[in-house]
């Protein structure tokens, strides 16, 4: 009788309080106040009044695996740029751990090469030099911004392994490689291996797009849109060493591997050190600090001598960038507002987040498809290429820079672009058969327009 007696006094206890753990469930939970964390709101005045300096599009903190503070749009897609290569690495380690590639393999032993062939010496490269970007070949590649193409070393000027250079060839190829050894998209695998046992939230796998460069490479970069609260879950991962819910994802081994410096970086402001496709953070250092960085100021901070996971997010569909002092200062008074331990069973609730825009209005799929289309804009002295697509359904406009982004029909030829918040819309022709489309947003207290003309 006894031992029924616990049993339902335990059941009582988890059905009717806030049930604490390392890890988020299906959904994220954050204390109900700082305190019960260990933090004093009173010091933590000073961060939130930064936060509204930063220009960051959401910022998240978690400590001991809940939400210390949350900030900004944070189930909202943005483009994660550059974190993609840390991502990878993740990858690459779960297939290292089950034995099913292995990173001292050649490029020569996996026939690798581009459309300018590899000399003998780059095709002795191994997987281990790329991880490391010290591949030693400097040929374009796909998604490289334009100090790469400036700063890249002349071919042929270092061997594999001696020299490192932030090179998208590497990163790309890495992608390409992983592609052809298991059968599958990174995109599926990120998928089956990341975002599923971690419950991501708000990851689809038409978040994951392709942007190919023939002209320069066979190999695409492989890009990502991703929310704060799923890239957190991310960083969490890394931060328990590889561990879910007592299932290990990643082998410990693995990421004490990925984080080791094989490029030391005295000279650099905001690393100590490079390592697989993962920065060495110089400000934390004695934290034990490392990150995974993207363009505009995308960040993720592993902080393990404090329990500390933050997470910073960019709106750079609009060139909006979270500057390196405000967000380092940021952390800083984070860091400093800490009081003493967590509670031993703190109040916990569930995280706020800012509602999804739905459909307001409902399109038959004939009308959808007579939608379908593709586009040429002209912006400033450049063009870009814009397709509008049915899938399952829904319509999405696809492009290299933005990727797939679901259109909600709010009239019958009115839509606002999901993720993006931009507004378009369909204007037809004088014979109502050829449609061009006008994409609008605001710019500060300026309406910016974009107009597409069909391609036939």
């Amino acid at each position: 009788m006894k031992k029924i007696k616990y049993i339902i006094i335990i059941l009582f206890l988890i059905l009717n309080s806030d049930l604490y753990s390392d890890y988020p469930g299906k959904n994220w939970l954050m204390y109900k106040t700082p305190e019960e964390a260990g933090w004093s709101s009173n010091k933590l005045k000073d961060a939130n009044k930064l936060y509204n300096q930063m220009n960051a599009s959401a910022v998240m903190v978690i400590y001991n695996g809940n939400i210390l503070l949350s900030y900004g749009d944070v189930n909202r897609r943005f483009l994660i740029h550059s974190i993609r290569k840390s991502i990878i690495s993740a990858l690459y380690g779960i297939y290292v751990d089950e034995g099913k590639i292995d990173i001292n393999n050649t490029l020569e032993k996996l026939n690798i090469g581009d459309n300018d062939s590899l000399t003998e010496t780059e095709s002795q490269a191994k997987i281990s030099d790329l991880l490391k970007a010290r591949s030693g070949i400097y040929i374009p590649a796909a998604s490289e911004i334009e100090s790469m193409k400036k700063n890249r070393p002349a071919r042929g000027s270092h061997n594999p392994g001696e020299y490192w250079y932030y090179n998208n060839w590497d990163f790309n190829a890495l992608g390409s490689i992983l592609e052809k050894e298991t059968g599958r998209s990174v995109f599926i695998d990120f998928e089956n291996h990341l975002a599923e046992p971690l419950q991501m939230e708000d990851f689809r796998l038409s978040d994951g797009f392709y942007n190919y460069e023939v002209h320069c490479s066979k190999y695409p970069a492989y890009l990502f849109k991703m929310s704060a609260r799923d890239l957190a879950r991310f960083g969490l991962l890394y931060l328990m060493d590889g561990k879910w819910n007592g299932k290990q994802i990643i082998s410990e081994s693995w990421i004490k591997e990925s984080i080791q410096p094989y490029t030391e970086m005295k000279s650099s402001a905001n690393f100590t050190g490079y390592g697989y496709l993962w920065w060495l953070s110089k400000p934390f250092h004695q934290l034990g600090a490392y990150c995974a960085s993207g363009l505009g100021g995308q960040f993720i901070y592993i902080i393990p001598k404090s329990n500390l996971v933050f997470v910073f997010r960019a709106n750079t569909y609009q060139d909006k960038f979270v500057s390196d002092s405000t967000r380092i200062k940021f952390m800083e008074l984070v860091i400093k507002s800490k009081t003493g331990k967590p509670k031993s069973n703190p109040k916990l609730k569930q995280l706020s987040v800012s509602k999804p825009l739905s459909e307001k209005f409902k399109l038959k799929q004939t009308d959808l498809k007579g939608l379908e289309g593709k586009y040429l804009f002209k912006i400033i002295n450049d063009t870009a290429f814009a397709e509008i697509k049915l899938n399952r359904n829904e319509l999405f406009l696809k492009n290299n820079t933005f990727g797939n982004i679901r259109l909600l029909p709010q009239t019958k030829n009115k839509f606002i672009m999901e993720d993006v918040l931009w507004n378009l819309e369909f204007v037809p022709n004088k014979s109502n058969k050829m449609y061009s489309i006008i994409i609008s947003y605001k710019e500060g207290k300026k309406i910016i327009k974009l107009i597409g003309k069909p391609i036939k």
